[in-house]
């Protein structure tokens, strides 16, 4: 389903409950884009909220940000990682916020995978290059973020998912044809509502069409958000090794398109692959 523009968008959302962009977001997002950017200013609003504060320190300790030293404030996290990772970090938490609630599924696991995909995806730009660390870890957490609201919003959507992995034809193709609409397009939709980048959008409402990876592709997507789809593509791959997973039917159709994009053969690639592969296990002891 190719969509032009927002606009065509409205009549798949009937029933949805998109989450507004968070107040608490809107304002880090306004003090980093300022000329007069203060980091006191950055750790005085995550600290207010003392749950997303807690948070995200826990997060930045995690071994797989590897601080040489354990943050014990949020001055100390901003000291180690900087503003634009601090950015994620409260970005992972309220996504989290915003997906799980009393109406919906717990989703643990959902939320554990989408942590661990982004910081994957991080380490696996710095390899293949096309973005910087930070917006690579910022897709890997929010790519698949429309999943939790088509699960409050469909009963059946668990069987979909179950339909989708194991499927020949592409993710997006088999949702809409039991629920009308994909969750890529959720997803795009909610990156817009919290105004993340529109390189990020990009990436989010593409990320199951792999054509537009092709040097004779005509989807007018930037670059970067090419080369953050095919970052997801390598770093789901090694996620579902890691995990021995069986859902691999996305690799098989999205290989031939990433190895030519990043101009390797497909054994390269796979090299590749286990390289990362064996590095994520080293890091997770």
């Amino acid at each position: 389903m190719k969509i032009a523009d927002d606009t065509d968008l409205s009549p798949l959302l009937r029933g949805f409950d998109l989450p507004p962009c968070p107040a608490i977001l809107s304002e880090l997002q306004s003090t980093l884009n300022s000329d007069a950017f203060d980091t006191r200013r950055v750790s005085q609003l995550i600290s207010r909220d003392v749950a997303l504060a807690a948070a995200v320190i826990r997060v930045a300790n995690s071994p797989a940000l590897g601080l040489r030293r354990q943050a014990n404030s949020i001055t100390d996290a901003l000291s180690m990682l900087g503003s634009r990772q601090i950015l994620n970090l409260v970005v992972a938490e309220l996504l989290k916020r915003a997906g799980s609630n009393d109406r919906g599924p717990r989703l643990e696991r959902f939320w554990e995978r989408a942590a661990l995909n982004a910081a994957t995806c991080s380490r696996v730009a710095e390899r293949f290059g096309g973005v910087g660390r930070d917006l690579a870890y910022c897709y890997g957490l929010f790519h698949d973020a429309g999943i939790p609201l088509m699960l409050r919003r469909f009963p059946d959507y668990k069987a979909t998912l179950q339909l989708a992995n194991g499927s020949e034809h592409s993710f997006t193709s088999v949702e809409e044809s039991r629920h009308g609409v994909d969750h890529a397009v959720i997803g795009y939709l909610l990156a817009r509502s919290w105004r993340l980048s529109a390189v990020l959008a990009g990436a989010i409402r593409s990320h199951h069409d792999f054509q537009v990876l092709g040097v004779e592709s005509d989807s007018g997507l930037a670059g970067e958000s090419c080369a953050l789809i095919a970052l997801g593509v390598i770093s789901e791959h090694i996620i579902s090794l890691f995990q021995h997973a069986q859902d691999e039917s996305e690799w098989r159709l999205g290989q031939p398109w990433v190895a030519a994009f990043f101009g390797m053969s497909e054994a390269e690639l796979d090299d590749c692959v286990e390289d990362e592969l064996y590095q994520l296990r080293l890091a997770a002891g």
